[in-house]
């Protein structure tokens, strides 16, 4: 580990995708400021499990990765919805697989091939 943390900066190349953030603004400035938010926090967590870091507070993991403070879970309401929206999409939650079998069939129908993706972000760049 210690090899690896020699030779690669995670911690520039992190700055550089900040970087990169406020260069690009609108929607993929925030995306890739988020994500550096995330690097960073994941950085500071792995240098805390091998004993070279200080300790993260597990409201900067949340919000790190949520963008919201830590908050209670009160699942009942978000089922409640969910179940509404799968319903009405035509996914029913009432056969055998329950909730999480509409969840799972839902996003499997969403899948989007990796090349799409590829070729939606070469679109956004400019030329």
């Amino acid at each position: 580990m210690d090899d690896y943390l020699r030779q690669v900066d995670l911690p520039q190349a992190i700055a550089g995708i900040r970087a990169e953030a406020k260069k690009s603004g609108g929607m993929r400035g925030e995306y890739l400021q988020g994500l550096a938010l995330c690097l960073e926090t994941m950085w500071d967590l792995a240098m805390e499990v091998l004993g070279k870091g200080k300790p993260v507070p597990y409201e900067r993991c949340v919000e790190s990765s949520t963008g919201r403070p830590p908050e209670p879970s009160r699942p009942e309401a978000k089922r409640e919805r969910v179940t509404e929206l799968l319903d009405r999409a035509g996914y029913s939650t009432t056969s055998s697989a329950g909730l999480l079998g509409a969840v799972d069939a839902w996003r499997r129908d969403r899948v989007v091939p990796m090349a799409s993706v590829r070729a939606s972000g070469r679109r956004d760049r400019p030329l």
